[in-house]
């Protein structure tokens, strides 16, 4: 998904690259390389998503999503389309822009400056750099105020730490605002200190506080990204995102399942409230459209996706579903045999997807367990079912993050 360079060249950011580096810099050739630095391009406005973009990149991860051509690559815009719908560009908090980059597949953990100190800082930048490839170690994003540095007005902006001189006690700041600022070395006290600085911006009568700290990401190689396409806003028509479906379902479903006896009758419950409540029945049809072998996906993506679905069919949850959706679709008249099999597939995925303690958590103690039982058994019937289950569940996590903090702000 993205090309790579020929073998006879040496990769800047491989062992080898990083000792020949090293090595022109003592020899004191590396003049052109550190102007050309100067007017490298321009990445963002906002600069926390300039940063995560340009770590995702660095870590090797694949978006999922189509950048140009048949490439590949994380970019602001990319990331937007991540965030909810309604959601105002603003100042992202390091717990959401982690939570962001676990949506994109890293691992991800936000450190609130008010929550961490200059030790703890110290330590995750040397760990970051510590492997000897970026994709054994991890990436650093810093918020900072460019004001505590000495660089600008009073303003938080983002950057990444690219290196760390433990002796020395510095660390190589590449900042990703819309101004052309060329990479520098700082302390890592001065930098704590900017990090830890207190910026106020005022709108009106409004006045907020905002948070900064740092977030570490590292490669997460245990994530395959399938259904990631689907997660992102306004790249397939009309079709609503994935997370979207599961949370629809995660709302309606409790009060469904509240009165029920048995996992016949929950399960039936289930189905019907996810098609008529939520409306599912032609969303699942187009989504069955999408995904189909002969739809617009490429052929070895759609080839993932079909045997991934495929090895749902051996759950007991599967089973249940199938029967009582064939016997819905078909008579509202919307579908055949084959189309209900497809959709059952398509809607047991996304209960898998949905978090059981939300979906079942209104039942009797026995039916629980039960409910429990069926919705592990989709789990457990493929590797993939679970990495996309928890893809999915990332972007949950993430939009309901940034529900509350908007809530919250309100």
């Amino acid at each position: 998904y993205r090309k790579p360079a020929p073998d006879h060249f040496t990769v800047l950011s491989s062992a080898e690259g990083r000792a020949l580096l090293k090595d022109s810099g003592e020899q004191g050739e590396q003049t052109t390389l550190q102007a050309l630095e100067v007017y490298r391009p321009t990445v963002s406005l906002q600069s926390e998503l300039g940063a995560l973009a340009l770590a995702l990149n660095s870590l090797h991860l694949d978006s999922g999503r189509l950048w140009s051509g048949p490439w590949r690559w994380f970019s602001v815009a990319l990331l937007r389309t991540v965030l909810p719908a309604n959601w105002e560009q603003r100042h992202l908090r390091p717990e959401e822009l982690s939570a962001l980059g676990a949506a994109c597949g890293a691992e991800a953990e936000g450190y609130e400056a008010s929550h961490a100190d200059l030790d703890l800082f110290r330590s995750q930048l040397k760990n970051s750099v510590a492997a000897p490839s970026m994709e054994q170690s991890g990436c650093v994003i810093v918020g900072f105020s460019k004001e505590a540095l000495g660089l600008e007005a009073a303003q938080i902006t983002w950057g990444c730490v690219t290196a760390f001189h433990s002796e020395m006690d510095m660390c190589l700041l590449i900042e990703t605002n819309h101004a052309p600022n060329q990479p520098v070395w700082t302390s890592c006290t001065d930098l704590w200190k900017a990090i830890c600085h207190t910026v106020v911006r005022k709108a009106g009568k409004k006045a907020t506080t905002l948070s900064t700290g740092f977030v570490v990401l590292r490669r997460n190689d245990d994530n395959s990204g399938l259904f990631s396409r689907f997660c992102a806003r306004g790249l397939d028509g009309k079709l609503p995102p994935i997370q979207d479906i599961v949370m629809t379902i995660e709302s309606i479903a409790p009060a469904a399942l509240e009165n029920c006896r048995d996992p016949g009758t929950a399960v039936s419950a289930l189905v019907g409230s996810a098609m008529s409540k939520g409306m599912l029945v032609h969303i699942l049809r187009q989504y069955e459209l999408v995904i189909a072998q002969s739809g617009y996906l490429e052929a070895a993506h759609a080839d993932l996706i079909a045997q991934m679905m495929n090895s749902i069919r051996s759950s007991k949850m599967y089973v249940r579903i199938e029967l009582i959706l064939q016997d819905e679709m078909v008579r509202i008249g919307v579908g055949s045999w084959k189309a209900s099999r497809a959709s059952a597939e398509l809607l047991t995925f996304l209960i898998a997807a949905c978090d059981p303690a939300v979906l079942f958590g209104k039942m009797t103690a026995n039916l629980r367990t039960e409910m429990e039982g069926l919705h592990s058994s989709v789990l457990a019937t493929s590797p993939d079912i679970t990495r996309e289950a928890r893809v999915v569940r990332a972007h949950v996590s993430l939009i309901q993050l940034l529900t509350q903090t908007q809530d919250h702000e309100d």
